[in-house]
């Protein structure tokens, strides 16, 4: 089945909503950061009011912007500025319809996740925190050297691209805090194979 970008983050709004324990009473935006796009949907329930699927992916951000492997604040904030370019044109509409709560459940969400679990941090993922994994990352200097306590290998690699499509979003929507869904494409089509069962 190819699912289109709205059908996708339709779905992926989906597995979010029933894997959470209040099933979304309240209005709730989600975001997936993908390998090619992002995702971005605001519902409640179990019904999506409004999708969006941008060009924006971690992995297509590493290869335009750390092709080399190197980490530098200019690269880094490159890459934040070409991503909030893409985000800015759908941010007021979004703003204006507005919600509750921010969740996601992508790689790099669930790669800083990681890392507050190690630090037996409540997996509340802020604008502060973001700095700072940014910093730290200018420190290192290149993608090679990236190693956080509680970060499995396998993320390193596009950790600073996700964080900066991740920074970008938390500008343009003026995120103030974003916690962990469980739940994203996956669950989200097994709910919809159970609904239609029913």
């Amino acid at each position: 089945m190819i699912l289109s970008g709205e059908q996708e983050a339709e779905t992926i709004y989906k597995g979010a909503a029933y894997t959470c324990n209040n099933k979304f009473d309240k209005k709730r935006l989600v975001i997936d950061i993908g390998g090619a796009s992002t995702e971005l949907i605001i519902g409640q329930s179990f019904n999506a009011r409004k999708v969006v699927s941008l060009n924006l992916g971690c992995v297509s951000f590493r290869e335009q912007f750390f092709t080399n492997g190197q980490l530098t604040e200019q690269n880094i904030n490159a890459a934040i500025n070409a991503a909030s370019e893409i985000i800015n044109p759908i941010s007021s509409d979004f703003i204006q319809l507005g919600w509750q709560s921010v969740s996601g459940g992508s790689g790099t969400i669930q790669a800083l996740a990681e890392i507050l679990s190690h630090r037996q941090q409540e997996i509340i993922i802020t604008p502060t925190f973001l700095q700072e994994i940014k910093n730290k990352l200018i420190e290192l200097k290149s993608i090679d050297n990236i190693i956080f306590d509680g970060l499995r290998t396998d993320r390193a690699a596009v950790l600073t691209s996700g964080l900066c499509i991740l920074i970008a979003l938390f500008n343009c929507l003026q995120i103030k805090e974003l916690t962990l869904s469980t739940g994203a494409l996956r669950e989200g089509l097994l709910f919809e194979m159970l609904s239609n069962k029913a």
